[in-house]
Protein backbone atom coordinates (compact mmCIF):
# COMPACT_ATOMS: atom_id res chain seq x y z
CA UNK A 1 0.00 0.00 0.00
CA UNK A 2 2.67 2.23 0.56
CA UNK A 3 4.15 2.31 -2.75
CA UNK A 4 0.09 2.96 -4.02
CA UNK A 5 0.23 6.01 -2.12
CA UNK A 6 3.42 7.21 -2.89
CA UNK A 7 3.09 6.84 -6.25
CA UNK A 8 -0.32 8.67 -5.89
CA UNK A 9 1.45 11.83 -4.80
CA UNK A 10 4.66 11.83 -6.96
CA UNK A 11 3.13 10.46 -10.41
CA UNK A 12 7.03 8.79 -10.15
CA UNK A 13 7.97 6.65 -13.30
CA UNK A 14 9.82 4.65 -11.05
CA UNK A 15 6.91 3.49 -8.90
CA UNK A 16 4.51 2.98 -11.62
CA UNK A 17 6.95 0.63 -13.07
CA UNK A 18 7.46 -0.97 -9.50
CA UNK A 19 3.95 -1.55 -8.85
CA UNK A 20 3.51 -3.04 -12.20
CA UNK A 21 6.06 -5.44 -11.22
CA UNK A 22 4.62 -6.00 -7.65
CA UNK A 23 1.31 -7.05 -9.89
CA UNK A 24 2.95 -8.26 -12.71
CA UNK A 25 0.77 -11.62 -12.21
CA UNK A 26 -2.70 -10.29 -12.21
CA UNK A 27 -1.87 -7.75 -14.93
CA UNK A 28 -0.34 -11.21 -17.29
CA UNK A 29 -3.14 -12.98 -16.60
CA UNK A 30 -5.59 -10.07 -18.54
CA UNK A 31 -3.61 -9.89 -21.00
CA UNK A 32 -3.28 -13.62 -21.73
CA UNK A 33 -6.78 -14.42 -21.11
CA UNK A 34 -7.34 -11.18 -23.41
CA UNK A 35 -4.72 -11.63 -26.13
CA UNK A 36 -5.27 -13.26 -30.06
CA UNK A 37 -8.23 -10.63 -31.76
CA UNK A 38 -5.68 -7.32 -31.16
CA UNK A 39 -1.82 -7.40 -31.06
CA UNK A 40 -0.07 -8.10 -28.10
CA UNK A 41 1.81 -5.15 -27.65
CA UNK A 42 -1.40 -2.90 -27.53
CA UNK A 43 -3.14 -5.19 -25.08
CA UNK A 44 0.07 -4.74 -22.78
CA UNK A 45 0.15 -1.57 -23.74
CA UNK A 46 -4.17 -0.54 -22.53
CA UNK A 47 -3.30 -3.38 -19.80
CA UNK A 48 -1.19 -1.11 -18.31
CA UNK A 49 -2.41 1.95 -18.58
CA UNK A 50 -5.89 0.35 -16.84
CA UNK A 51 -3.91 -0.74 -14.17
CA UNK A 52 -2.06 2.59 -13.18
CA UNK A 53 -5.68 4.30 -13.62
CA UNK A 54 -6.32 1.59 -10.75
CA UNK A 55 -3.34 2.37 -8.45
CA UNK A 56 -4.35 6.44 -9.03
CA UNK A 57 -7.69 5.93 -8.06
CA UNK A 58 -7.32 4.02 -5.21
CA UNK A 59 -8.78 4.99 -2.25
CA UNK A 60 -7.03 3.14 0.82
CA UNK A 61 -9.26 5.02 3.51
CA UNK A 62 -12.17 2.77 2.06
CA UNK A 63 -10.73 -0.92 2.69
CA UNK A 64 -10.99 -2.00 -0.51
CA UNK A 65 -9.37 -4.89 -1.82
CA UNK A 66 -6.44 -3.56 -4.27
CA UNK A 67 -6.61 -7.03 -6.23
CA UNK A 68 -10.52 -6.40 -7.05
CA UNK A 69 -10.03 -2.63 -7.69
CA UNK A 70 -7.15 -3.82 -10.54
CA UNK A 71 -9.20 -6.81 -11.62
CA UNK A 72 -12.31 -4.27 -12.17
CA UNK A 73 -10.09 -1.65 -14.06
CA UNK A 74 -8.39 -4.26 -16.28
CA UNK A 75 -11.49 -6.21 -17.20
CA UNK A 76 -11.79 -3.04 -19.56
CA UNK A 77 -9.98 -4.91 -21.93
CA UNK A 78 -12.62 -7.04 -22.88
CA UNK A 79 -14.76 -4.33 -24.39
CA UNK A 80 -11.47 -3.10 -26.08
CA UNK A 81 -11.52 -6.88 -27.72
CA UNK A 82 -15.24 -6.83 -28.42
CA UNK A 83 -15.09 -3.62 -30.30
CA UNK A 84 -11.74 -4.82 -32.59
CA UNK A 85 -13.09 -8.54 -32.40
CA UNK A 86 -14.84 -8.15 -36.19
CA UNK A 87 -12.22 -6.10 -37.47
CA UNK A 88 -11.09 -6.35 -41.38
CA UNK A 89 -7.47 -7.29 -41.67
CA UNK A 90 -6.30 -5.46 -45.27
CA UNK A 91 -2.77 -4.82 -46.66
CA UNK A 92 -0.81 -2.21 -45.28
CA UNK A 93 0.23 -0.79 -48.98
CA UNK A 94 -3.76 -0.60 -49.14
CA UNK A 95 -4.10 1.41 -45.80
CA UNK A 96 -1.29 3.76 -46.92
CA UNK A 97 -3.36 4.15 -49.90
CA UNK A 98 -6.92 5.00 -48.00
CA UNK A 99 -5.29 7.91 -45.74
CA UNK A 100 -3.38 9.23 -49.01
CA UNK A 101 -7.13 9.41 -50.29
CA UNK A 102 -8.85 10.81 -47.46
CA UNK A 103 -5.47 13.51 -46.44
CA UNK A 104 -6.45 14.10 -50.48
CA UNK A 105 -10.54 14.70 -49.55
CA UNK A 106 -9.91 16.85 -46.80
CA UNK A 107 -7.35 19.07 -48.20
CA UNK A 108 -9.20 19.22 -51.40
CA UNK A 109 -12.56 20.24 -49.59
CA UNK A 110 -10.66 23.18 -47.20
CA UNK A 111 -9.07 24.33 -50.71
CA UNK A 112 -12.23 24.39 -53.55
CA UNK A 113 -14.89 24.90 -50.49
CA UNK A 114 -16.74 21.77 -51.37
CA UNK A 115 -16.47 17.83 -52.16
CA UNK A 116 -13.98 16.83 -54.25
CA UNK A 117 -15.23 14.78 -57.45
CA UNK A 118 -13.66 11.45 -58.42
CA UNK A 119 -11.80 13.43 -61.62
CA UNK A 120 -10.76 15.80 -59.09
CA UNK A 121 -8.89 13.56 -56.53
CA UNK A 122 -7.68 11.53 -59.60
CA UNK A 123 -5.81 14.66 -60.57
CA UNK A 124 -4.56 15.93 -57.55
CA UNK A 125 -3.45 12.39 -56.36
CA UNK A 126 -2.02 11.85 -59.83
CA UNK A 127 -3.58 8.15 -60.26
CA UNK A 128 -6.31 6.39 -62.25
CA UNK A 129 -10.19 7.59 -61.84
CA UNK A 130 -11.16 4.22 -61.54
CA UNK A 131 -8.85 3.55 -58.98
CA UNK A 132 -9.85 6.49 -56.79
CA UNK A 133 -13.44 5.29 -57.28
CA UNK A 134 -12.07 2.05 -55.32
CA UNK A 135 -9.97 3.74 -53.18
CA UNK A 136 -14.02 5.47 -52.85
CA UNK A 137 -16.19 2.18 -52.02
CA UNK A 138 -13.43 0.29 -49.62
CA UNK A 139 -13.73 4.22 -47.12
CA UNK A 140 -17.47 4.02 -47.52
CA UNK A 141 -17.99 0.65 -46.14
CA UNK A 142 -18.97 0.27 -43.13
CA UNK A 143 -16.12 -1.45 -41.66
CA UNK A 144 -14.42 2.99 -41.96
CA UNK A 145 -17.69 5.16 -41.01
CA UNK A 146 -15.94 7.54 -43.03
CA UNK A 147 -17.95 11.10 -43.26
CA UNK A 148 -16.75 13.83 -45.45
CA UNK A 149 -18.48 16.47 -42.98
CA UNK A 150 -15.57 14.34 -40.20
CA UNK A 151 -12.83 14.54 -43.04
CA UNK A 152 -9.74 12.94 -42.88
CA UNK A 153 -9.14 10.75 -39.57
CA UNK A 154 -12.27 8.95 -38.23
CA UNK A 155 -12.23 6.51 -35.80
CA UNK A 156 -13.89 3.31 -37.60
CA UNK A 157 -11.22 4.02 -39.53
CA UNK A 158 -8.20 3.70 -37.27
CA UNK A 159 -9.58 0.56 -35.84
CA UNK A 160 -11.04 -0.90 -38.13
CA UNK A 161 -7.36 -2.57 -38.56
CA UNK A 162 -5.45 -4.37 -36.14
CA UNK A 163 -2.18 -3.55 -38.03
CA UNK A 164 -2.77 0.45 -37.35
CA UNK A 165 -4.23 -0.07 -33.76
CA UNK A 166 -0.08 1.38 -33.02
CA UNK A 167 -2.87 4.73 -33.02
CA UNK A 168 -3.56 3.71 -29.40
CA UNK A 169 0.20 3.98 -28.42
CA UNK A 170 0.69 7.34 -30.53
CA UNK A 171 -2.06 8.60 -29.37
CA UNK A 172 -0.71 8.33 -25.44
CA UNK A 173 2.82 10.11 -26.56
CA UNK A 174 0.72 13.59 -27.89
CA UNK A 175 0.69 16.18 -25.43
CA UNK A 176 -3.22 16.86 -23.50
CA UNK A 177 -4.44 20.15 -26.08
CA UNK A 178 -2.80 17.10 -29.06
CA UNK A 179 -5.21 14.42 -27.64
CA UNK A 180 -7.84 16.90 -27.51
CA UNK A 181 -7.73 18.14 -30.76
CA UNK A 182 -7.73 14.36 -31.98
CA UNK A 183 -10.55 13.42 -30.33
CA UNK A 184 -12.07 16.49 -31.45
CA UNK A 185 -11.26 15.88 -34.92
CA UNK A 186 -12.00 12.06 -34.80
CA UNK A 187 -13.96 10.88 -32.35
CA UNK A 188 -11.28 8.65 -30.95
CA UNK A 189 -12.14 7.05 -27.20
CA UNK A 190 -15.79 7.20 -28.05
CA UNK A 191 -16.33 10.98 -28.62
CA UNK A 192 -18.48 13.23 -30.83
CA UNK A 193 -16.04 14.10 -34.37
CA UNK A 194 -16.43 18.41 -34.79
CA UNK A 195 -17.01 19.60 -38.05
CA UNK A 196 -14.11 21.71 -39.55
CA UNK A 197 -16.04 25.19 -38.15
CA UNK A 198 -16.94 24.22 -35.10
CA UNK A 199 -13.71 22.53 -34.73
CA UNK A 200 -11.68 26.06 -35.62
CA UNK A 201 -14.36 28.20 -33.56
CA UNK A 202 -13.33 25.68 -30.43
CA UNK A 203 -9.75 26.58 -30.97
CA UNK A 204 -9.87 29.90 -32.62
CA UNK A 205 -8.09 28.51 -35.17
CA UNK A 206 -8.31 29.96 -39.03
CA UNK A 207 -9.49 27.10 -42.12
CA UNK A 208 -6.18 27.04 -42.92
CA UNK A 209 -4.80 27.04 -39.37
CA UNK A 210 -7.63 23.66 -38.97
CA UNK A 211 -6.15 21.84 -42.06
CA UNK A 212 -2.66 22.30 -40.84
CA UNK A 213 -3.47 20.38 -37.28
CA UNK A 214 -5.21 18.25 -38.96
CA UNK A 215 -2.27 17.65 -41.62
CA UNK A 216 0.45 17.47 -38.58
CA UNK A 217 -1.79 15.07 -36.32
CA UNK A 218 -2.47 12.20 -39.51
CA UNK A 219 1.27 12.51 -40.02
CA UNK A 220 2.10 11.76 -36.55
CA UNK A 221 -0.41 8.44 -36.87
CA UNK A 222 1.19 7.63 -40.21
Amino acid sequence: MKNILLYQQSNSPELAQQLLDEHKGTIDKHITKWSGVLPDVVIKKHAHRYALDAFKSYDVSKGADIKTHLFNHLSKLSRLNYENQNVVKIPEHQILQIRNYQDSVAHLTDTLDHKPSHEELADHMVMPVAHVKRLAAHVNRKDYTYDSDHEDMQQGDIQSNPESLYIADTFNKLDKREQQQFQDLTGYNSGTPLKPGIFGKKYKLKPYEVSRVKTSLAKRFK
